[in-house]
Formats: C-alpha cells, sequence, structure tokens
C-alpha cells in the first residue's frame, strides 16, 4: 500500500499556513498533521510597509503584457518564497512521523532556514 503525503500551502498577505496530509490509495485522509505557520515579518528582508501594485494596475500589465516589478515587488516576492521554503522544510524533516517532537523541528528550521 502506497500513501501519498500531500502539503496544502496558503500564502496569504501576512503569512504562509501550511498542513500535512496522507492519504490511503483511494483518497480517503489517514492522518494529518498540526497546521505551520510562517509569518512573513520572521522573515529577513521582510517590508513591512510594502503595499502590492492595484489589481486595476495588474489587470492592465497583464492585458498589455507591460509587467513592470519594482525593487520592492521583487524583495516581498524573495520574503515569501523564503516562508514557502521554510514551510516545506518543516514538514520535510518531520515526514517519516507526524507527530516528531517540537523542540527537534525548531532546531531543525533553526538549522535550515537561518537568513
Amino acid at each position: 500500500m502506497n500513501n501519498k503525503h500531500i502539503l496544502g500551502i496558503d500564502g496569504g498577505a501576512s503569512k504562509v499556513f501550511s498542513q500535512l496530509y496522507i492519504f490511503k490509495d483511494n483518497n480517503t485522509v489517514i492522518d494529518e498533521s498540526d497546521t505551520y505557520e510562517c509569518r512573513y515579518d520572521e522573515i529577513n528582508g521582510h517590508n513591512q510597509s510594502f503595499s502590492p501594485v492595484s489589481l486595476n494596475v495588474q489587470k492592465k500589465e497583464m492585458k498589455d503584457n507591460t509587467y513592470k516589478i519594482s525593487n520592492d515587488e521583487k524583495m516581498q516576492a524573495g520574503t515569501i518564497i523564503k516562508a514557502i521554503v521554510k514551510s516545506i522544510g518543516y514538514f520535510t524533516w518531520s515526514k517519516k512521523s507526524l507527530h516528531a517532537k517540537r523542540t527537534k523541528r525548531k532546531y531543525c528550521q533553526k538549522y535550515w532556514f537561518e537568513y
């Protein structure tokens, strides 16, 4: 029997929220982890005062195929990517056991994801 491990990741305006699920072959959930949350303000390089380009401007740039990505947007994108990588790392270390001790997880997070 091969169980599938699926990591759900939801990126929002202030954090990445994730949870690991294990499914049987028939897509029945047989186990799920505690949730993990990584706030962007925990990541070096996060710009607390960042404000995204308005949706109307984004739609116009998409329509005209004339994207203008500012340095602030690039930096914020890097912060979001680091938060996603940190979330994946949190569950990668513990994929053999969903119930690993938190102290070990914290050590692993610090070891792998100090920026």
